[in-house]
């Protein structure tokens, strides 16, 4: 703001700027060299523009490298905000370019920036800072995704746009702010409902180059929620890149997967399908290869239920996905959450073709029966601990539970934000103003559960092995 208001000033005294900069360019040093730029700029600006080009050309071919750094600037600022004679523009661009082979570093990072700046006015320049991004140099990413983060709307319909998502998928996590504003430009990307393919392709080859092999990579995905986002607006969208990555071959994106769907049901998307389209294209085999996916990398009660049911939707349904959706509903998923699943099954069944409605009244009638046997079963006195011991677990399990909870409330920002008040008991609070007691507030309880599988709590061991097994299955496995 300092440099623009002196540049303001400057515009209407030619004379003096061009006294200000020979004066600052006889002895140029980092703290004057943005001022020196001013100066050129308001004679620029002030219709002397043809002088100050000769100037700065001349500038950097200096053997000082402070002269040489204000000078690309100024060309790149001249580019940005001129339409230069083409003559000249040539010239600027020569200069920039040669700019990019000097010698001392710092003038090589002008001469980036200085590139950037003027590709944002002359889309020529594009080709060069795709040359840069090619050559992986961290710097030259970031100013890659400066471009892209600063033209999101030009460059939408640049045909380069291909090229330029295929050198941001080289961007590593730790530069941290640029993958945020490359999420910030591929959500913007996804107005165009033509570039899904692309957009889809760009965030594969992003986790294939930088993710994780965790069961759930949860931290791959957080680094574009604001492209998950607008995913889950074009629902078509998301079913596919569900259906994709879970049956994908390289565990990078299986794993982008299970954090995918676990990043959108603490969101409150939970209601998922599989892609129709892709389902239709499935034989056999893969379908049974999807259905052991599904069970190896999605817990979630919800997400398995409506992922289930939604086999159901797919072509010659009583045919190619009936049965295996009974087995999931049986012997799987509805072993796991029985209650949840006989509830799914019944608000289903209104209005089900009698074919559906026939295999959801099969597999309700096997899990109640199920239930029932698990009700009918004898309490084992032998696994009750003494009374004494029950307590003494039940006392530790409480402090632990006051040490996580404590731990947890120092990083919340609510927390921070709100003024806490101890109540000693009751069940309301009131105030006392003027002399007089207000009304009665009463408190309310905030509360959030979560269904556990059912074997993972009667059989640890068994069901991880089970859920490993399922992870690890291929294309053809028995």
């Amino acid at each position: 703001m300092l440099f623009n208001a002196i540049e303001n000033v400057l515009v209407d005294r030619p004379k003096f700027a061009w006294q200000l900069y020979r004066h600052l360019t006889s002895t140029i040093t980092k703290s004057t060299l943005h001022l020196a730029t001013s100066a050129l700029l308001a004679l620029a600006r002030g219709g002397d523009l043809g002088n100050v080009l000769e100037r700065v050309l001349a500038d950097a071919e200096s053997e000082s490298a402070m002269l040489a750094q204000a000078a690309l600037w100024t060309i790149g600022c001249l580019l940005n905000a001129h339409d230069l004679p083409v003559d000249s523009k040539v010239k600027c661009i020569g200069a920039l370019r040669k700019g990019l082979q000097h010698e001392t570093v710092d003038v090589k990072w002008v001469a980036m920036h200085s590139i950037e700046l003027g590709a944002r006015r002359l889309p020529e320049l594009r080709d060069d800072l795709l040359d840069l991004g090619r050559t992986l140099d961290r710097e030259a990413l970031a100013i890659v995704v400066q471009h892209l983060f600063m033209n999101n709307d030009a460059i939408r319909q640049d045909d380069r746009l291909p090229d330029f998502l295929e050198v941001t998928t080289h961007v590593p996590p730790s530069l941290g702010r640029c993958v945020d504003d490359i999420d910030w430009v591929v959500s913007r990307l996804w107005k165009d409902s033509d570039k899904t393919v692309l957009l889809l392709g760009f965030l594969r080859t992003w986790i294939l180059r930088h993710g994780g092999q965790n069961i759930r990579e949860d931290e791959t995905i957080e680094r574009f929620d604001q492209t998950i986002t607008a995913i889950c607006e074009r629902p078509q969208a998301l079913q596919r890149l569900v259906t994709e990555w879970l049956i994908a071959d390289e565990p990078q994106l299986t794993s982008a997967c299970c954090g995918l769907i676990s990043f959108l049901w603490v969101r409150g998307v939970r209601d998922l399908s599989f892609s129709r389209d892709i389902l239709d294209e499935m034989d056999h085999q893969a379908i049974v290869h999807l259905a052991r996916r599904m069970l190896g990398f999605v817990y979630s009660e919800e997400p398995l239920l409506s992922l289930t049911f939604s086999l159901l939707e797919s072509r010659d349904a009583p045919k190619r996905t009936y049965p295996i959706v009974l087995t999931l509903l049986t012997k799987d998923v509805g072993r796991n959450y029985v209650e949840g699943t006989l509830k799914a099954i019944t608000h289903r069944m209104d209005g089900a073709p009698d074919p559906l409605r026939s295999l959801l009244e099969s597999a309700r009638k096997e899990l109640m029966a199920y239930q029932k046997a698990l009700d009918d079963l004898p309490m084992l006195q032998e696994l009750r601990g003494p009374i004494q011991l029950r307590r003494a677990i039940a006392l530790r399990k409480a402090a632990d539970m006051r040490k996580t909870m404590d731990a947890a409330n120092e990083k919340s920002v609510f927390l921070k934000l709100v003024k806490q008040v101890p109540i000693k008991a009751g069940i309301g609070c009131f105030s006392v103003r003027d002399g007089k007691v207000g009304e009665t507030s009463h408190f309310g309880s905030v509360s959030h559960s979560v269904t556990l599988p059912r074997r993972a709590i009667g059989d640890p061991v068994g069901y991880a092995i089970e859920g490993l097994l399922y992870r690890l299955s291929k294309r053809g496995d028995e």
